[in-house]
């Protein structure tokens, strides 16, 4: 299931979003949420 995701993600972003720093920010942005997620 994650991996699907991970998958999905990976084909979205190299399609809509060649930058690989969008990426790192959405990245970035998704593990900042789930940790607060995680700790709350």
């Amino acid at each position: 299931m994650i991996s699907r995701v991970s998958r999905f993600m990976t084909t979205f972003v190299s399609k809509y979003l060649p930058d690989p720093l969008i990426f790192a920010v959405l990245l970035t942005f998704c593990h900042i949420h789930l940790c607060l997620g995680i700790n709350r």
